[in-house]
């Protein structure tokens, strides 16, 4: 998941490898544990909701924003907080995954400063 390599810095420690100047105390110094994280998803469709579902394993405290509403019972089993309004979720969030198509309503979602 292309999370996981983001936040555990995957590829900056990979080039790093690869010159030869491996260091593990500089590798932890730049990556995090997913765990604990508060990681919010825009749009919980069926790509959206898949996602939410691979992460809890994780021990991430999970957040979506979506016109519609998730069924309670899909809250609950995930432990899902819902946003209303996506402002609310990205102050929160350590972490945001974007599972939306582009159209009309969804284009200048986010801008520079998100």
């Amino acid at each position: 998941m292309m999370i996981l390599s983001m936040v555990r810095d995957y590829l900056t420690q990979h080039e790093i490898a690869k010159s030869g100047g491996w260091n593990i105390a500089d590798a932890v110094k730049r990556s995090y544990d997913l765990e604990g994280m508060n990681v919010g998803t825009v749009a919980a469709g069926r790509i959206g909701l898949s996602v939410l579902r691979k992460l809890k394993p994780f021990d991430t405290k999970l957040h979506y924003f979506d016109k519609y509403r998730l069924p309670k019972n899909v809250e609950q089993e995930l432990n899902l907080t819902y946003h209303s309004d996506l402002d609310s979720m990205l102050k929160v969030c350590d972490v945001i995954t974007i599972n939306c198509p582009l159209h009309k309503e969804t284009e200048n979602l986010f801008d520079e400063l998100e």
